[in-house]
């Protein structure tokens, strides 16, 4: 297993760097089947903590041959983490939908001075990974032209 925990301020640009320490432990992981939805969703929960909570907060993610998980924990256990309804003009509010949208499952777990949000994302099997067909790829192309 291979496991981080990164504490940052409160602030738009610790979005940019929790980004940055899950893609470097991803990396070192050789974890490349979940980037993009490991991405996606620290950026919303990072992005979230920021806006919601305005406190400190610590990203943790931990990586094995099954599981992603990523944790967002910040110091204010009363900014419910709440799926929101939002209308189709709304620009806020679909964060944790994306985050149930890319995950096996997700939680909120909170005490008297912390509130953590959870993510796992399921890791691909190396011989479950995607291969293109050489004839499939070369009659779609010819059916193009």
């Amino acid at each position: 297993m291979h496991q981080a925990e990164i504490t940052l301020d409160g602030v738009p640009s610790s979005v940019a760097v929790a980004r940055r320490a899950v893609a470097d432990l991803l990396e070192t992981a050789g974890a490349f089947d979940q980037v993009w939805a490991a991405l996606q969703a620290v950026s919303e929960l990072a992005t979230n903590a920021v806006v919601h909570a305005r406190t400190a907060f610590a990203v943790g993610i931990y990586v094995d041959d099954v599981y992603v998980r990523i944790t967002v924990t910040d110091e204010r256990p009363s900014a419910l983490a709440t799926k929101r309804s939002f209308s189709a003009e709304a620009t806020t509010g679909r964060g944790l939908r994306l985050v149930e949208a890319l995950s096996r499952e997700w939680g909120v777990d909170s005490t008297g001075s912390t509130k953590t949000v959870w993510c796992k994302i399921e890791r691909m099997p190396a011989d479950d990974a995607y291969e293109v067909d050489d004839y499939e790829s070369e009659t779609a192309f010819a059916d193009r032209a």
